[in-house]
C-alpha cells in the first residue's frame, strides 16, 4: 500500500515530567482505501521528532510529496522512516 506524505508541519512539545522540549515535525500520510472497503484515502498523522530526522538524513519539509512507509517498535513509537520515492 503507497502511503504518501502530503504534509509537514513545525511542532514542539515538553513530555510529562521532563524539563526539555521535543522539537519536530507533524507529518500527514495519506494512502488509497481498497474499493472493496470503501472510497477515497485513509489520512494519519505521525511525528518526526529533529532529532531522529537528524540520525536518519531526513529532511522533514522535504518529504511532501514523496511515498513511505513508517515502522514502529513493540511500544508504538516510530523506529524507522523509508523514503520508498
Amino acid at each position: 500500500m503507497e502511503t504518501r506524505v502530503i504534509g509537514a508541519e513545525r511542532s514542539c512539545f515538553r513530555p510529562k515530567g521532563g524539563a526539555d522540549e521535543i522539537t519536530g515535525y507533524n507529518l500527514y500520510l495519506a494512502s488509497p482505501i481498497d474499493g472493496d472497503r470503501g472510497a477515497g484515502s485513509r489520512v494519519e498523522r505521525l511525528y518526526l521528532s529533529d532529532t531522529k530526522a537528524t540520525a536518519w538524513g531526513i529532511d522533514a519539509l522535504d518529504l511532501t510529496g514523496h511515498t513511505v512507509q513508517a515502522l514502529y517498535n513493540r511500544w508504538g513509537r516510530l523506529a524507522s522512516l523509508i523514503v520508498i520515492k
